[in-house]
């Protein structure tokens, strides 16, 4: 797919996805220890991937400096009374070292490989010291894998490529040396490898979002009916009950990465 038209499809399918998007506890909670991670030498910071702008307003409020938010959808965008841009990741319209600060946060896992490529790389060339970063950490993408019942694709629920560890986190931007790494968040349970492929091969239930859920690849909200309802209600009591108490991560990596030489 050219360039031009997977972001158009981006676009669309972020937007759409942007329509109805509460700010939970959970979001809070990332948006606060997120602000807390600021290097406090900073004084003009870039948000890609800012969606709202519910962590842009954040950092604005706690540190005070100039802020602007960047992202694709213009639905989402047009809730932020902030300096913004709309535009790709990508391909950022800013030159070199045009702010303190770049951050990062739920935005990484979201891309196609090619424009995550050029992503990493837009993102240290417009950072002049630091780039801020948050990810699912040690994320299992088949937990929350969906089957779509009007085109039959398999699709993360909320659209996520790729998962991360804190050692891949470590090697995402040469010439930027980790000046912090961190785990946070509320404890999320683990699915059983066994129970989850009988959930999903045996059952036929997959993942799916009330309300939320849009189909990364036709757009479409309707979920494919399991096979055997019982039976995946029998794989959740399993794991809830003799796995999920004794197999939790913490929900994010926070990563501060400072260039060397700074």
């Amino acid at each position: 797919m050219g360039g031009d038209r997977l972001v158009h499809r981006e676009q669309n399918f972020y937007n759409q996805r942007w329509e109805h998007v509460e700010l939970s506890a959970v979001e809070a909670e990332r948006a606060a220890v997120t602000v807390a991670a600021i290097p406090r030498d900073c004084k003009c910071i870039l948000d890609v991937g800012c969606g709202d702008g519910r962590v842009t307003k954040e950092v604005r409020r706690a540190v005070g400096c100039y802020v602007v938010g960047f992202d694709l959808s213009t639905r989402a965008l047009a809730r932020l009374d902030l300096p913004k841009c709309c535009g790709s990741a990508a391909e950022l319209p800013f030159a070199g070292s045009s702010f303190d600060l770049v951050m990062a946060t739920e935005i990484m896992e979201h891309l196609p490989e090619e424009p995550y490529r050029r992503m990493l790389g837009e993102l240290a060339r417009v950072a002049g010291r630091y780039i801020l970063t948050t990810v699912p950490n040690c994320e299992d993408l088949q937990e929350n894998t969906a089957l779509c019942a009007a085109c039959g694709a398999h699709f993360h629920i909320w659209s996520h490529m790729r998962a991360y560890t804190p050692e891949l986190m470590e090697s995402l931007f040469p010439g930027f040396k980790v000046k912090c790494l961190s785990s946070f968040g509320s404890p999320v349970d683990k699915y059983n490898t066994l129970l989850l492929w009988l959930r999903h091969r045996v059952a036929r239930a997959w993942a799916w979002e009330e309300n939320r859920t849009v189909c990364y690849h036709c757009h479409a909200t309707r979920p494919q009916r399991p096979r055997w309802p019982f039976l995946a209600r029998v794989c959740d009591f399993l794991n809830a009950r003799f796995w999920a108490p004794y197999a939790k991560r913490a929900s994010w990596i926070l990563t501060v990465y400072v260039r060397n030489g700074s």
